[in-house]
């Protein structure tokens, strides 16, 4: 049974994208009965998304650190110049299994054939799937990821010459190859349309970096969404977080290469990404206890919706109400003055959230409570959905472990069902 140990690069250039296609090559490798590893160095390396689709296919396997650091001794014997420790690890692996390595990182690779380990490129490996493969069902796949893989490669020789010889690396890929990647560079100048990219902006690279690394987010955005409804806050954060600030860092090199940003379509389109992201962010973050760093990403996410109408129209009340529980739960209800206006519920009026509008009075109510630390015994008149607000934010304040705050929600909810006489909730 042939046994492969495979780098970082593989699992990014190939599935990062698309990471639920992973179980296509799963099952193409499987079938030819291929062992597949990875070491918990490399594991690491991958985001949460990506981690999640590819290691219930392969085996992980943790580095021992004493053999590790042996290891290092013997390949010094053969060169001093050595890849960072990520790739040594798969190195090592390959070493103690008698595998084959499978990466397109040429030092790694010429470190590894200096020990006589077997080695690959991932489009090699690629290719050698292809050969065996088969299954009919496969063949459109793996080609479409030995394409995918090859231009990775070459587009990687062409922009690292201050780093690598690009003949080296490319040795003998054929023509063809280049033609993938002008075909694949026509299809996305053909999509950023001129519309999208005026000439002031001048086709930027970044730009165009910006709208691939959307298209990417996008296409992950209803696995997020699922995750979020299914509950998965501790997982979902860091992802989350990730991604606002990968955006973040794309927008800030456009913005810092062409002067004007903010009229194109790529530029809107990242706020409201962005918008949707830190709603989901401030939610997994209250969830997880951390309501101060929550408070913090809704105060950006305001920013979003007053520079971005679109995203306003989206979600912003929805958003207003998630700000004014997250200023309730941070002790910061004095900053809800602004919702007490007719302004205010104009505006919900508008995008007809009556929900929202019935909330108000329970929240006067709650800032009388929480200044004052102390229920009002004689408040009446508040109806069921009311009352259920309140007793809600107390099991959120439980959960957060302030239970003074509990308690005054749960006993202000008492009074408020004995006067409306509705005995039933007290």
């Amino acid at each position: 049974m042939p046994d492969f140990v495979i780098d970082t690069n593989f699992y990014i250039s190939g599935f990062q994208t698309l990471p639920n296609t992973f179980s296509k090559f799963a099952k193409a490798s499987k079938a030819l009965k291929f062992e597949i590893h990875m070491t918990s160095y490399i594991k690491n390396e991958m985001r949460f998304f990506l981690q999640r689709e590819i290691t219930p296919h392969v085996k992980i396997v943790d580095v021992d650190h004493s053999e590790f650091q042996k290891f290092l001794h013997k390949v010094h014997k053969y060169t001093t110049n050595l890849p960072q420790k990520p790739d040594l690890s798969v190195i090592y692996l390959a070493d103690k299994l008698g595998a084959t390595i499978v990466s397109s990182d040429l030092k790694l690779l010429e470190t590894a054939e200096l020990i006589e380990i077997p080695t690959l490129t991932n489009s090699a490996f690629t290719k050698f799937i292809i050969k065996e493969n088969k299954d009919p069902t496969l063949n459109s796949f793996l080609k479409e990821l030995e394409n995918k893989l090859m231009t990775a490669e070459i587009r990687y020789s062409i922009e690292s010459t201050n780093r690598y010889d690009p003949v080296k690396r490319i040795r003998k890929i054929i023509d063809s190859a280049i033609s993938v990647i002008r075909t694949e560079y026509e299809e996305k100048m053909t999509q950023l349309s001129q519309s999208d990219l005026p000439e002031t902006d001048g086709f930027s690279i970044e730009s165009l970096q910006l709208k691939e690394l959307l298209t990417e987010v996008q296409s992950d955005l209803q696995r997020l969404e699922d995750d979020f409804n299914s509950g998965k806050y501790m997982e979902l954060e860091s992802e989350l977080l990730a991604r606002i600030r990968e955006i973040t860092d794309y927008l800030v090199d456009w913005k810092l290469a062409v002067d004007k940003i903010e009229d194109h379509i790529i530029y809107n389109e990242s706020l409201q990404l962005l918008g949707r992201l830190h709603y989901l962010s401030c939610i997994s973050l209250v969830e997880n206890k951390k309501v101060d760093l929550a408070r913090v990403y809704m105060d950006k996410l305001i920013m979003i919706l007053l520079q971005n109408s679109e995203a306003n129209e989206k979600y912003g009340i929805d958003v207003h109400f998630l700000r004014m529980i997250i200023l309730l739960l941070s002790g910061q209800f004095q900053r809800l003055n602004s919702y007490f206006t007719p302004a205010f519920e104009d505006e919900c009026n508008e995008y007809q959230r009556a929900d929202v509008v019935n909330v108000i009075r329970a929240l006067i109510l709650l800032t009388v409570i929480l200044g004052g630390e102390k229920a009002v015994e004689t408040a009446k008149d508040y109806d069921y959905d009311n009352i259920e607000f309140i007793n809600q934010l107390g099991f959120k304040f439980m959960q957060l472990e302030d239970l003074q705050k509990a308690a005054l929600m749960f006993e202000q909810t008492f009074y408020l069902s004995l006067n409306s006489k509705n005995r039933g909730l007290c």
